[in-house]
C-alpha cells in the first residue's frame, strides 16, 4: 500500500489498471488489486459473510441516533468512523441473520457512568416496564449534568408469518421518572404505534437500554452500561385475530406501494421515448 500526500491535480480516487485509490483524512492511498480472489465456500465462511448485511443495518440504526453516534465516535476503538466502530465491536456477537442479546448499543469505555440500575423488565402490548434500584456508586451526578433519560432500542425478530425482513428496529425514549436513592423505582415506556405493530408482527424481541445524561445545552455527557433482555411474545385469541387483520392490512399497503412503483417506472420509460 502506498500513500500520496501532495497531489498536483488534487486528491486521486477510483481505479487505474490494477491500482485502486482511496482518500482518507485528505491523504490518497494506493492499493494493488489482485488478479484473482479465492472466496471460501465452506458453510462456516458463508455464514460469517452473511453477518455483514444484518450487522450493517444494526450499525446504521445505532448511528442514526445522535447521542449514540457521539459516544461511539469517541470510543477508544481503532476504526475510521462511528459506523465502523459499531460494526467492529459487535461483529463477534452477531448471529448470521440478526442481532443477539450479547450485542451492545453503547461501547464500554471510561465515559460510562457505571452499571445499569435496571434489575428486571417486562414487555407486553402496553409497552415496557422496568424495575430499577439505585445502588451506591452507580450514578454520582456531575456538576454539568442537568438532564437524564432512558433510551431503548428494540430488535423485533422472527416474524409471525411471511415478512420480507427477519428483524426490525424501534427506538423509545423516556425522561418522566424519578431516581430514588436506596429505593426501588419503576420506569414505564409506552409503545409507539410502530413498535406496537411490530410487537404483534414478530414473535420475539430484545431490548437494549441505556441511561444518558446531558448538560444544560443539550449535549450528551455520559451513559450507563447496556441492560439487555430477550422476550417471547404471547398473544391471546383476540390478539391473534388482530394480528391477522394487521398482516392483511400490511400486505395491501405493500401491494399498493409496489403498484405505484410499477406505474412510476412505466411512465418514466414513456417520458424517455
Amino acid at each position: 500500500m502506498g500513500s500520496l500526500t501532495k497531489a498536483v491535480l488534487g486528491l486521486v480516487r477510483g481505479k487505474v489498471g490494477n491500482v485502486s485509490f482511496r482518500v482518507r483524512n485528505n491523504v490518497t492511498y494506493a492499493y494493488s488489486i489482485p488478479e484473482k480472489v479465492n472466496v471460501s465456500q465452506t458453510e462456516g465462511a458463508k455464514k460469517a459473510r452473511s453477518k455483514f448485511t444484518p450487522l450493517s443495518r444494526f450499525a446504521s440504526f445505532i448511528k442514526s441516533i445522535p447521542d449514540l453516534k457521539y459516544f461511539w465516535a469517541k470510543a477508544n476503538i481503532k476504526a475510521s468512523s462511528a459506523y465502523h466502530k459499531i460494526t467492529k465491536y459487535n461483529y463477534p456477537f452477531f448471529l448470521y441473520n440478526r442481532p443477539a442479546i450479547e450485542n451492545e448499543i453503547v461501547p464500554r469505555w471510561a465515559n460510562s457512568s457505571g452499571m445499569n440500575p435496571i434489575r428486571t423488565s417486562y414487555l407486553d402490548k402496553t409497552g415496557i416496564r422496568m424495575e430499577a434500584r439505585y445502588e451506591q456508586g452507580w450514578f454520582v451526578q456531575l456538576e454539568e449534568e442537568t438532564f437524564i433519560y432512558a433510551l431503548v432500542v428494540i430488535s423485533f425478530y422472527n416474524p409471525v408469518k411471511g415478512k420480507s425482513q427477519y428483524f426490525v428496529f424501534n427506538k423509545l425514549e423516556e425522561d418522566n421518572f424519578e431516581i430514588k436513592t436506596e429505593e426501588q423505582f419503576e420506569i414505564k415506556i409506552p409503545f409507539t404505534e410502530g413498535a406496537l405493530n411490530n410487537y404483534y408482527l414478530y414473535r420475539n424481541s430484545i431490548i437494549y437500554v441505556t441511561f444518558i445524561t446531558r448538560d444544560a445545552s443539550g449535549n450528551p455527557v455520559r451513559y450507563s452500561e447496556n441492560y439487555k433482555h430477550e422476550f417471547t411474545h404471547e398473544y391471546s385469541d383476540e390478539e391473534k385475530i388482530y394480528i391477522d387483520q394487521l398482516q392483511e392490512s400490511e400486505l395491501k399497503e405493500k401491494t399498493k406501494e409496489g403498484y405505484k412503483e410499477y406505474l412510476k417506472r412505466i411512465f418514466s420509460r414513456r417520458g424517455k421515448d
